[in-house]
């Protein structure tokens, strides 16, 4: 093929639409008349050939580009469209005819950087440089997830943008999150194999709001430096593949699972340096299992157990007051949900209050700093009494539907002098909030559901706890009209401001009160 001689003083010009049949000869014989002096056909294309024809002068060009705009050149039963020839580095402004430089690919990728992720997918359109720039644009990219501004809206968050994002962005990715189940709707869970294939890099990965295939689990062959992995639901048990993950992850420090089809054995594969686990709603795990990975732990500062059905013995309370296990020695933060922990053909007294007599969680606990055992029928008198002797440094405890406790059980708490959140919603009717009076440091009370709770209960708390920012007490049908006119009072003498739920209780929004910028009040229900 003949050299492309560089365009002079326009006697270059451009054709298109040329059928892939059309010989050089034959177009450059048809154009000859014109003073043709040169022609190279461009073979980029299948069905439409391209070709840059010389001319001797400049006069030749242009009638000839005259020509073709008025009648017309037709070849092979093909009408050629032919347009003035500029070098590469010169494109045309179709506004003002005026010409600009096209910016090399590392100035186009600067540009790119600070445009939505769709007008990335236009740029690599338009030419081979803005392609190359648009593609180095994501090097950059070290986390992708939904919040990220440059995303598009929800409806156009598809598998295969997604695809197009990862393959794009894989190599260089730090941490992916796609935990909004809302957004991920669309999605299609191979898009969890694309990101085992492209993401070697990874330091954390959140898939809770996608469905997995364990299959897709097995593209994760890379994964030594991850340190933090967040699953939700699986369509199977997934045990064999996360076993493989495990062994590979020793640097990870934080696993949640939620709803994940687990049985446990994977969770033996743990490294024992892991800080932070997370199991919700995984209802074939087994007790066993668990209880021999909370043996092999040796940083873990993080544990929660929500929902677990599977879980109705005893191991893991006796796990937890093993001292050989050194859980009480690392532990600030312990959160049992809707765990029974007790069999059910046996007593609540036999098990806990005569075998673990020496031993309990408040004993050994003492230096936990958050405690939340929700919805837990082992939770009695006994261990609320342990609580407020042993564990003083707690800032956080929810109690919340734990129905053994009764009357003026809570009356240990009184001496933790430094709790700042306290939750007891769902209580028994017997049960009242009067103690709260002594605990001056309390910023957070949610006592929603409780019909025990009167007005002279939350008036209490207001005039004792000068700290007290959030009262929640949805529910609490008993609390009306002099709790809001206290709450009123004690907002503008302190200028401090209080936010109180007040949805299914006797305080109405007609109510006349001394209105006070500092008391902030949510008629709706926010939490049932």
């Amino acid at each position: 093929m003949a050299s492309i001689e560089p365009t002079k003083n326009g006697r270059r010009l451009f054709v298109s639409n040329l059928s892939p049949y059309t010989s050089k000869r034959k177009l450059l014989d048809m154009l000859r008349p014109y003073n043709a002096t040169n022609l190279v056909i461009l073979r980029k294309y299948t069905d439409n050939n391209q070709a840059f024809v010389t001319f001797k002068t400049k006069e030749d060009a242009a009638n000839v580009l005259k020509l073709s705009r008025e009648e017309g050149f037709v070849c092979d039963l093909r009408r050629l469209k032919i347009f003035a020839a500029y070098p590469r580095k010169w494109r045309k402004d179709k506004n003002g005819g005026k010409y600009s430089v096209e910016l090399p690919p590392d100035c186009v990728a600067h540009i790119a950087r600070y445009l939505p992720y769709a007008d990335r997918a236009r740029l690599e359109m338009v030419s081979r440089s803005w392609r190359q720039g648009s593609l180095l644009s994501h090097r950059v990219v070290r986390h992708l997830d939904f919040e990220d501004w440059r995303w598009p809206e929800s409806k156009y968050i598809t598998t295969s943008f997604l695809d197009w994002m990862v393959t794009r962005q894989g190599e260089n990715l730090k941490s992916v999150t796609i935990d909004d189940e809302s957004l991920s709707k669309n999605l299609n869970p191979r898009i969890v194999w694309t990101i085992g294939c492209n993401c070697t890099q990874l330091t954390s990965l959140d898939l809770t709001g996608i469905r997995i295939w364990p299959s897709s689990l097995r593209t994760f062959k890379s994964l030594s430096q991850l340190r933090q992995l967040s699953l939700g639901t699986t369509e199977g048990p997934i045990d064999a593949e996360l076993g493989k993950i495990f062994d590979q992850a020793v640097h990870l420090e934080q696993f949640i699972a939620n709803g994940t089809n687990i049985y446990g054995k994977c969770l033996t594969h743990l490294h024992p340096n892991l800080e932070t686990l997370v199991l919700r709603n995984c209802s074939h795990l087994e007790s066993r299992l668990a209880s021999i990975t909370l043996s092999n732990m040796k940083r873990l500062q993080h544990l929660e157990i929500i929902y677990c059905a599977n879980l109705r013995d005893n191991n893991i309370l006796r796990t937890l007051i093993d001292t050989n296990a050194n859980l009480f020695k690392t532990l600030s933060l312990m959160k049992f949900h809707h765990c029974s922990f007790i069999e059910p053909e046996r007593d609540i007294t036999s098990v806990l209050v005569a075998r673990m007599r020496e031993k309990s969680i408040p004993k050994l606990y003492r230096d936990l700093s958050r405690l939340s055992v929700a919805y837990c029928i082992w939770v009695n008198y006994n261990f609320v009494m342990e609580v407020g002797r042993y564990m003083k440094s707690l800032s956080y405890l929810n109690l919340s539907g734990c129905k053994s406790i009764r009357d003026d059980y809570l009356e240990p708490l009184r001496s933790l002098d430094q709790l700042k959140i306290l939750e007891i919603n769902s209580m028994h009717p017997s049960v009242s909030v009067f103690f709260l009076q002594s605990l001056e440091s309390l910023t957070e009370l949610h006592c929603r559901k409780n019909v025990g709770i009167t007005d002279e209960d939350i008036c209490g708390v207001l005039n004792n706890c000068s700290q007290i920012e959030i009262i929640d007490m949805e529910g609490c049908c008993q609390v009306g009209l002099p709790t809001l006119k206290r709450a009123a009072r004690m907002a503008k003498s302190r200028k401090k401001l209080i936010h109180m739920f007040v949805a299914g209780t006797r305080i109405k929004e007609s109510m006349e009160y001394e209105e006070t910028e500092y008391l902030q009040l949510t008629y709706k229900y926010k939490h049932f």
